[in-house]
């Protein structure tokens, strides 16, 4: 699935869901979140928070209780875990209430893979964002 699709598949389950839809964040926001962490978010993030900038704190989807976060809110995973292979890894999003999180790969030899975390290690749920949308909207049960 292209990202431009994931995005606009996104949202329109977000709608349906009675979710606000926050509106994208600017390019000027995106630049200073690269540089304030000295890493890339690559084009698929890049499209996702032009696009929509993450859920309200207060919300998450009632279907599989996932809650994207907005650019504000995502950090390093070694914020939350010490860990040593979690540096490079950036949490975007997070299941109920943080039972579990997910991380996508952003260190300069990553692939954009996204990885779910929490237990004892880290298990990759896709290769990329638009991948994890589309996990996320079609078969849910597999990025558990």
């Amino acid at each position: 699935m292209e990202t431009k699709e994931a995005v606009a598949r996104l949202t329109q389950r977000w709608r349906e869901a009675q979710l606000k839809i926050r509106p994208g964040v600017s390019a000027e926001q995106l630049a200073r979140f690269e540089q304030k962490f000295k890493t890339r978010l690559g084009p698929d993030m890049h499209a996702y928070f032009g696009a929509v900038n993450g859920m309200e704190r207060d919300e998450m989807d009632s279907e599989c209780h996932i809650r994207f976060w907005p650019l504000e809110e995502v950090k390093p995973l070694h914020e939350e875990i010490d860990a040593s292979w979690a540096e490079g890894y950036y949490l975007f999003a997070d299941y109920l209430l943080w039972s579990h999180g997910y991380a996508i790969d952003l260190r300069p030899t990553g692939q954009g893979a996204i990885v779910v975390v929490g237990g004892e290690s880290p298990r990759q749920v896709a290769p990329s964002f638009a991948e994890f949308v589309r996990l996320y909207l079609e078969t849910p049960e597999q990025i558990f």
